[in-house]
């Protein structure tokens, strides 16, 4: 995976203060572990078994990212003029006896000044999930928390990122106290999507493909809705199956408001105020009798997209 050179829109989007944390949970085979595949993060195998450090590691150098984070970094100050600089030189020389004389001289020359960027020195905590069928889940945690507008914060966010791809090749952004992913689609009884910037294009393909297999007439589907929606700015989207199968969840977490949406025309939409996860689960009728308060339903007609809008604002 190339680099990243921007902060995460979803992580712009929140709330100054907020605490981010960059993880990694991957499932690895235990031979490659036993092997000494994650040696860098001084997990050692011994062939039969593998242990990992009971505490958070200095990651072994991987790479330029891992590099800097153990070693540190020599920044080339182009912005300043050049200074002479020397360096020595053994020549053997004459005398005016014809005599040889080994000599060491200094030669000069210009180059840019340097400066040392000290090591990042961020460790790696490391956690093991779980072992199944020769396959092993592994938690890989960055000990370096990042508060949202402190200053350079962006910097040192986009530093964890590739630190991560590079070490891992993925990588996930989470809250620091409730672990909840900024950036992975939510995991609930929705339709698990991959985790990272996932475009909305993406969805509708997915959505669009499905309409497909299903041999209905496309006709009766109206993608435009769905476009609507993603243009509020949502904080995340999941796609739903068995009760909700087709629907979209558009989430706000700041207002605390989830807008569901189905693409098939004869769907109502339903919003969504508090723990959209447990209501989720219920099915239309036990959301319509039970949940009057926390359950707002509008139908596709008339001024509905104003409606909308002012009911998310309000």
């Amino acid at each position: 995976m190339s680099k990243i050179i921007k902060v995460p829109h979803k992580i712009v989007e929140l709330d100054s203060g907020t605490e981010i944390k960059c993880v990694f949970n991957g499932e690895f085979e235990k031979n490659s572990l036993v092997k000494n595949s994650f040696d860098f993060l001084n997990i050692v195998g011994d062939g039969i078994n593998f242990t990992i450090p009971s505490q958070p590691v200095l990651p072994k150098s991987k790479g330029k990212y891992s590099d800097q984070n153990e070693k540190g970094l020599i920044l080339v100050m182009k912005n300043l003029p050049k200074e002479t600089v020397y360096y020595t030189q053994d020549r053997t020389i004459k005398d005016w006896h014809g005599y040889d004389h080994d000599v060491t001289i200094n030669m000069p020359y210009q180059k840019y000044p340097r400066a040392k960027v000290k090591p990042n020195n961020i460790l790696v905590k490391i956690i093991k999930l779980g072992e199944e069928s020769g396959k092993v889940k592994l938690y890989f945690e960055f000990q370096d928390v990042i508060n949202k507008g402190e200053k350079n914060w962006e910097k040192r966010l986009i530093f964890l990122i590739n630190l991560s791809l590079e070490l891992f090749g993925s990588f996930d952004l989470v809250d620091k106290y409730t672990n909840k992913s900024y950036l992975k689609i939510e995991r609930t009884n929705w339709q698990i999507l991959p985790p990272g910037e996932y475009p909305f294009e993406k969805i509708k393909s997915i959505i669009s493909s499905n309409i497909d297999k299903s041999e209905l007439n496309r006709n009766r589907f109206d993608l435009t809705r769905l476009d609507f929606f993603d243009g509020l700015r949502p904080d995340f989207q999941a796609i739903g199956f068995e009760q909700f199968r087709g629907y979209v969840v558009f989430g706000f977490r700041s207002k605390n408001k989830y807008i569901l949406d189905n693409s098939k025309k004869g769907n109502a939409i339903y919003m969504f105020v508090g723990d959209w996860e447990d209501l989720s689960k219920k099915t239309k009728k036990e959301l319509i009798t039970q949940h009057n308060d926390n359950i707002v339903r509008v139908i596709h007609k008339g001024e509905w997209k104003n409606k909308i809008t002012k009911i998310l604002n309000s």
